[in-house]
């Protein structure tokens, strides 16, 4: 066993700790915080992200690493990529329209794969999207990430930043595939025009998030609205049903 005496934490969330270590290669160790041990729902969903990790082998997510930490609290490993976050991408105003395409087409792309293993992401922000130098499209942190169909879950405490979540999500309401396929139109949006859709902050932004107005398309050429539209629709019985009939409105824009 090893412990993380090379490793520096690097990021804080709610619950865990991110830790950029050296093994045989650079690795991110996920570290449940030792206050959050006993606490069976932040545990349940812990391992259940871990299990996920350890089991998605997808081109577009970083692949598990198996080390043997000298650690009492639970954790797992990762691959470290060398990349860009997409928000930082979205700030400096360097992502052209043709990248923004690129970016979306890959991300529904997993979503197929995600669908068919019946994940449903639930977190898919500018934060969680690496992009490496090679404009390889990266998905990370499936902290929100479940199983709705199989567990036949209505609701989930555990939901994406309220900036970013579906209606239906910040409603309390069932949420499904099509709960990520908001997610992406909302980052579509805002790669096409460099703001959010949702501009709320804090309890605004959920309530924004529950009751969303009608975008703003005006500053976006007319070829993307078919897309955008089938993405954002309130309704998650109007919205666009697959990530595949997604794919094909992208694929058909002249």
């Amino acid at each position: 066993m090893t412990t993380l005496e090379n490793g520096k934490c690097f990021y804080s969330g709610s619950t865990a700790n991110l830790y950029k270590v050296r093994f045989d290669k650079l690795t991110i160790v996920k570290i449940l915080r030792e206050e959050y041990i006993n606490n069976q729902a932040a545990l349940k969903r812990f391992m259940q992200e871990k299990s996920i990790v350890e089991k998605l082998r997808l081109h577009n997510v970083p692949h598990p690493v198996f080390v043997d930490l000298a650690t009492k609290q639970p954790y797992f490993a990762y691959e470290y990529i060398e990349g860009t976050h997409l928000n930082k991408l979205i700030q400096s105003n360097h992502i052209s329209q043709l990248c923004s395409i690129g970016i979306i087409r890959r991300l529904l792309i997993l979503l197929i794969s995600f669908k068919d293993a019946g994940l449903v992401h639930s977190d898919i922000t500018p934060d969680n999207i690496l992009l490496d130098s090679n404009g390889k499209v990266f998905l990370i942190d499936f902290g929100c990430s479940d199983f709705p169909l199989r567990t036949n879950m209505t609701t989930s405490t555990w939901i994406s930043k309220y900036t970013y979540c579906s209606p239906e999500q910040a409603q309390g309401k069932r949420w499904s595939f099509q709960s990520d396929l908001y997610q992406v139109g909302s980052l579509f949006y805002e790669m096409l025009c460099g703001q959010r859709i949702n501009t709320g902050q804090g309890r605004e932004a959920l309530a924004m998030a529950a009751n969303p107005q009608q975008p703003e398309l005006l500053t976006i050429p007319e070829k993307y609205w078919p897309v955008l539209m089938a993405l954002l629709e309130p309704k998650i019985e109007k919205r666009c049903g697959s990530p595949c009939d997604a794919l094909i409105l992208l694929n058909n824009i002249p």
